[in-house]
């Protein structure tokens, strides 16, 4: 477990062609992308995380990342990066988007900023409880929608590269747990386990990712 303030980030969705993983995406991931993304200047932290399980609506991404700046001052030097362009577009080329190829879906084609309202958690670990109504939680709210111009091509002359918009959903909630516990409160095979945890933890409405890194 772990403490960090933060008060801006870049949520990033994507999903994974299947291979990937078979493939060594998540070595590939520790050893090569979290590092590269981490150096860049104006980044204050930047997170890799995995879907295990959801309920309620279908996600339309199986991964996601929380691109931490560290200050939204930082925002355009960061996401034009020449650098971390490259780095991106050989990402594409190496892994893909999934069913779509080398082309987001809708959804991922696109950052979202993000602004922290409220406190933060007081602690952080490996696994996360992700919904977009829960009442207990780290909040945020969904500010702007921003391109992804290294997967989609630049911005039309004349538009915005990033929108003050209506966001469908707009905010996430972050509900951090302990790194064990999944051995607190799922159901074993052939019992229950004991639970020292709130039982909302196991099935939380939305999502349940692990970090990568």
């Amino acid at each position: 477990m772990f403490a960090i303030d933060h008060d801006v980030m870049i949520f990033l969705s994507y999903t994974l062609p299947k291979e990937a993983e078979p493939r060594g995406y998540e070595k590939w991931l520790r050893e090569v992308d979290n590092p590269f993304f981490n150096a860049i200047p104006g980044v204050k932290r930047y997170e890799n995380w995995k879907i295990m399980e959801a309920h309620g609506s279908v996600l339309a991404f199986t991964h996601f990342d929380f691109l931490y700046l560290q200050s939204e001052a930082d925002l355009e030097r960061v996401w034009f990066n020449q650098d971390l362009d490259n780095f991106r577009k050989g990402w594409i080329a190496k892994w893909g988007y999934g069913d779509t190829g080398r082309m987001p879906s809708q959804v991922n084609a696109y950052g979202y900023l993000t602004r922290r309202e409220g406190p933060p958690a007081v602690t952080k670990g490996t696994w996360l409880a992700m919904s977009t109504d829960a009442t207990i939680g780290e909040a945020w709210r969904i500010a702007e929608r921003v391109r992804k111009h290294y997967a989609i091509g630049p911005v039309p002359a004349g538009q915005p590269w990033h929108h003050l918009e209506a966001i469908p959903v707009p905010h996430l909630i972050l509900r951090h747990l302990g790194g064990n516990w999944r051995s607190r409160t799922h159901r074993c095979p052939d019992r229950p386990c004991r639970s020292q945890a709130p039982r909302r933890s196991l099935r939380p409405r939305g999502s349940l990712p692990r970090m990568l890194r």
